[in-house]
């Protein structure tokens, strides 16, 4: 059986977290290894979480300070080793199907390549479990610059190869970048910016609980979307410029070359109204949603991108 590495990032999460882990445990055809690493928690939940460990052999818990989700995710990959053959993340609240892991791992044995990514769509549920609607993010698109522009995939349907994770290792989330990156967003630009492949399976096998206490952003409502989108003027101006300029530090070398051109087109757009009208017009940055699509372009021009 391959071996999967998944870690949990937890935070005030005793309503949950005995569910979650249950279900995380009761993956068939795979063998797991879970960390679950205490952001802080101000409830229960570090003491639920000694009850979880003393229970299973394969559990282990790190108990460290608040330093938010983003790292507290990106920084626990960072300790894992290289022994296990897929890692995955997992969020505190959601239910797992018995087969996500395995559905997963199967179709990343079949993809060709030594950097692969797997993601979901999204069975959304209530926090009674109650099936809401399926999110299985129509118009997708997995290439670089439409993943630049909008980040759609879910982190807490990831798993990936240990090709991917080496090249993670190589990447830092500092304090310094604020909300730069999330974890997931950072794994799925390492893949792409590395020439690795994203296999998008639309069927979902978790219960993806939607909830007043959710911490990531997926799924938090209409207006928490548009806010999303728009915000590239406010809190998350330049963020695709300083997203790629950081890739760049670090992964240059290993760029194909059109994924290389792109990069450089996008860090140096603003160094003339020649540039930046082409990066405008480049479809390569359109992410297949009309709105969110308008919104980059505006972004471009006013040099916001």
């Amino acid at each position: 059986m391959k071996k999967v590495y998944v870690i949990l990032s937890a935070y005030n999460g005793e309503r949950y977290l005995r569910e979650q882990v249950e279900s995380i445990l009761a993956q068939t055809g795979v063998e797991v290894t879970l960390l679950i690493r205490d952001d802080g928690s101000q409830d229960g939940t570090p003491g639920i979480m000694q009850d979880i460990q003393a229970a299973h052999a394969g559990v282990r818990c790190v108990y460290g300070e608040n330093i938010g989700f983003r790292r507290s995710f990106f920084d626990s990959l960072l300790e894992a080793d290289d022994t296990y053959d897929y890692y995955a993340f997992a969020d505190q609240d959601d239910v797992w199907d018995p087969d996500k892991l395995s559905r997963a791992v199967e179709m990343l044995e079949q993809a060709e390549g030594e950097v692969k990514l797997y993601a979901s769509g999204l069975r959304v549920v209530n926090e009674n479990l109650e099936f809401m609607y399926n999110n299985t993010f129509p118009g997708l698109r997995t290439d670089y610059g439409a993943a630049l522009s909008r980040q759609r995939i879910a982190g807490c349907t990831m798993v990936f190869d240990k090709g991917l994770f080496h090249r993670c290792r190589r990447f830092r989330i500092t304090p310094e970048m604020g909300n730069l990156f999330s974890h997931d967003a950072a794994v799925y630009y390492i893949c792409l910016a590395c020439g690795g492949q994203v296999i998008f399976d639309p069927e979902s096998r978790i219960s993806f609980r939607r909830h007043t206490g959710t911490v990531t952003e997926h799924g938090k409502g209409f207006w928490t979307r548009v806010e999303s989108v728009t915000n590239v003027f406010g809190r998350f101006r330049d963020r695709r410029y300083n997203q790629v300029r950081e890739l760049l530090k670090v992964y240059a070398d290993d760029m194909p070359p059109e994924v290389y051109e792109l990069s450089q087109k996008i860090a140096g757009y603003r160094g003339s109204v020649g540039k930046t009208l082409a990066l405008a017009a480049d479809k390569r940055i359109r992410c297949g949603i009309r709105s969110a699509d308008i919104v980059n372009w505006v972004a471009v021009l006013c040099r916001r991108y």
